[in-house]
């Protein structure tokens, strides 16, 4: 047998199976992520760390009409258990998003078209499938086409999952590498809001709301540290409601502040051009990033020459800074909703009202439970002779100024909640 000669540059575990490469061992990764037991594992490694590859066996492990021959004599092939119960047993979605490198949104959306073609092609079948109804067809059918709807592309890989569910009867694993990449590029290139936008509510739906499968993800962190993330979805499903408590506060400020009598009055006082700023920290003082690249422009161009000028502007900014968070904040209500201004209804705010009032009583709730841990903990207690002892040193947990002081401010919230809804009777 020819000396093993070097992958360089090859990321296919199959190609390297059978090419006579050397191959380090890293099936082991498949244990881990089974006995992990997440819906989403998230692996964080530089650049040229064998994240492709690692993607690649794990395809090839789970993936129906595997050959379970590019596993002997690997690490997993000697626990039989694991192998025989989830080798070649599932279908597997893989996309790759390396190749979504663009000097333009437009161009961009196309080429995530094309990526999201390329593996829907695979499954082909499905348009012969007795499983699949002919509604189901006609989705499939889209996943091919060249001219997506926004919202197509964001459903892709959430409608591919659960048609292949549907006609296998089996969990799908969806895998998804180098998702950075559109992002660092649309960066580079001026369009990140956007692509950022897009990405979000595709890899949203296909790993917060998607139930049919489980999903891992590389090409997060430059950096060389092991990091481990638990708890993604939920993660993100607390970080929604934050936004949304964010923006609801934010809105009652605006509310209060100019006393609309009717819902009609207080949406058309909102921006409907929606557009969501990035916000930088110059010098203590939030200010939208579009703002600053106008002001390093004037100063680079000579159109501002003083320090006079200088503060002027920070002086214009503040001045606008109320505005412009107020329709940052509609614009993060809308995104998180995932609708249009104009899905914008008294329906809606209503719902979302009564939502951030659930979420600000469990915040209350959470930093009571917080403090009276200090009251059970065994280690805090040993240092007291009796409770009362402790009571009288720490206080008690009824009397803490700070607990006291969240739920008086829920319950003022709560009380201007059901204010609001009233007043411009939304229903």
């Amino acid at each position: 047998m020819r000396n093993p000669k070097l992958p360089t540059g090859i990321d296919n575990f199959k190609k390297i199976r059978n090419g006579n490469y050397y191959y380090v061992d890293k099936t082991s990764l498949v244990e881990q992520i089974l006995n992990n037991g997440s819906e989403v594992t998230l692996f964080t490694r530089p650049r040229r760390f064998g994240k492709s590859l690692n993607m690649s066996m794990i395809q090839h492990f789970f993936e129906i009409g595997t050959d379970p021959a590019l596993f002997d004599g690997l690490k997993i092939s000697k626990n039989t258990e694991i192998c025989e119960q989830y080798m070649g047993k599932y279908p597997v979605i893989s996309i790759s998003l390396k190749g979504i490198d663009a000097d333009s949104y437009e161009k961009a959306r196309a080429q995530l078209i094309k990526t999201i073609n390329r593996e829907a092609r695979r499954f082909q079948f499905l348009l012969e499938s007795d499983k699949l109804s002919r509604v189901d067809k006609a989705l499939f059918s889209e996943l091919l086409t060249r001219n997506m709807e926004e919202d197509t592309i964001t459903s892709s890989l959430q409608e591919l999952t659960e048609l292949l569910e549907i006609h296998y009867g089996q969990k799908v694993i969806v895998l998804i590498d180098e998702y950075d990449v559109p992002l660092d590029k649309a960066f580079e290139n001026n369009y990140y809001n956007e692509m950022i936008i897009l990405l979000r509510n595709m890899l949203e739906q296909s790993l917060k709301t998607n139930d049919k499968g489980e999903a891992v993800v590389t090409g997060w962190e430059n950096t060389q540290r092991h990091t481990v993330l638990t708890k993604v979805p939920q993660a993100m499903k607390v970080f929604s409601e934050m936004i949304l408590l964010y923006s609801c506060i934010e809105l009652l400020k605006h509310l209060k502040k100019n006393k609309f009598s009717d819902f009609d009055s207080f949406k058309r006082s909102l921006s409907a051009k929606i557009s969501r700023s990035e916000w930088m920290n110059i010098g203590g003082q939030l200010i939208m990033k579009a703002e600053t690249d106008k002001l390093k422009y004037a100063i680079r161009t000579n159109k501002i020459k003083s320090w006079d000028e200088v503060h002027q502007f920070y002086k214009i900014q503040g001045e606008h800074y109320e505005k412009d968070k107020l329709h940052h904040a509609y614009t993060s209500l809308l995104e998180i909703l995932n609708i249009t201004s104009k899905q914008f209804t008294s329906l809606v705010l209503k719902d979302v009202l009564l939502k951030v009032t659930d979420t600000k009583q469990w915040m209350s709730k959470g930093i009571y439970e917080a403090r009276a841990k200090d009251y059970v903990s065994p280690y805090r207690k040993m240092v007291y002779e009796t409770n009362e002892e402790m009571n009288e040193v720490l206080g008690r947990i009824e009397d803490n100024s700070f607990v006291q002081e969240q739920f008086a401010d829920f319950e003022a919230f709560k009380k201007n909640i059901k204010f609001v809804i009233r007043k411009l009777n939304l229903g």
